[in-house]
């Protein structure tokens, strides 16, 4: 369980942090609030047809694989965020958006999927709360990174910096990866 939490805890680090970094680089290159806003709606949809892919998916893969698979997501979307801010491409920004919008509805019930699969039934809900939260806190993180970094190092150099922890994030589950069924573990 605490294995899980800690990987899907970096998916809304990066959407957090993309949420903050994006719209902060458009307008520092002259963008209006209102073409920001524009701009970023294909992750809206995005967001609304991720539960149609996200359920076959995860029942294809299983809950390990798929916050495995949400993580890498999240970690290739901070790292083309990185280039585009770096380079001023909008374009890369937007799919950068896109694509950990997806990782944040992959990985989202993976975790619950996770947790549920890796507890019992008595201390179920508590280990969902304690799940959920650390997924929350990831997405603080995210933030503060970008937020207190960004001006430090760059936004490019605080996403790629916060690239790394969706990969420290798959690191955790690599041992779970070769797992026929997710439930043969138990944390």
């Amino acid at each position: 369980m605490v294995r899980s939490a800690l990987a899907a805890g970096a998916v809304p680090a990066a959407w957090f942090a993309l949420l903050i970094a994006v719209p902060a680089v458009l307008v520092a290159r002259g963008w209006e609030p209102w073409q920001v806003g524009v701009v970023l709606l294909p992750s809206a949809v995005t967001g609304l047809m991720a539960p149609r892919v996200a359920g076959p998916l995860l029942n294809r893969m299983g809950a390990t694989r798929a916050l495995g698979l949400a993580a890498l997501i999240a970690a290739m979307s901070l790292a083309v965020a990185s280039l585009g801010a770096l380079a001023g491409y909008a374009v890369l920004l937007v799919a950068a958006v896109i694509g950990v919008t997806f990782a944040f509805g992959l990985g989202q019930p993976a975790l619950m999927e996770a947790v549920g699969d890796a507890v019992s039934d008595e201390v179920r809900g508590v280990a969902l709360g304690v799940a959920t939260l650390i997924f929350l806190v990831g997405g603080g993180l995210g933030s503060a990174v970008v937020g207190g970094l960004g001006e430090v190092i760059g936004m490019s150099g605080a996403l790629l910096l916060l690239a790394a922890l969706p990969l420290a994030g798959i690191a955790t589950l690599a041992p779970r990866f070769g797992q026929v069924k997710d439930t043969e573990y138990a944390d």
